[in-house]
């Protein structure tokens, strides 16, 4: 399985995707720092862009990746 993870931090999140990993999953990670600024949201599309043809887009960041998630065929999990 193909996985995009959007992420705050590193921290504990690293756990998940080092596990998804070795599980055989395909991860990329977008890494934001808050607060978001104008260039970060330009970042987030060009992630999701780059995650299409994936098979799952989990958000951990919030509410902000929504915005885009009209835009995706790539099903978007959001985890608050």
């Amino acid at each position: 399985m193909k996985i995009g993870l959007m992420i705050k931090e590193m921290g504990h999140y690293q756990d998940l995707a080092q596990g998804l990993t070795q599980h055989g999953h395909d991860v990329i990670t977008f890494l934001h720092a808050d607060p978001l600024g104008t260039r970060d949201y330009f970042d987030m599309a060009s992630f999701m862009q780059q995650a299409q043809g994936y098979d799952l887009i989990h958000n951990i960041i919030g509410p902000p990746p929504l915005l885009f998630s009209r835009f995706l065929e790539t099903p978007l999990l959001t985890t608050i």
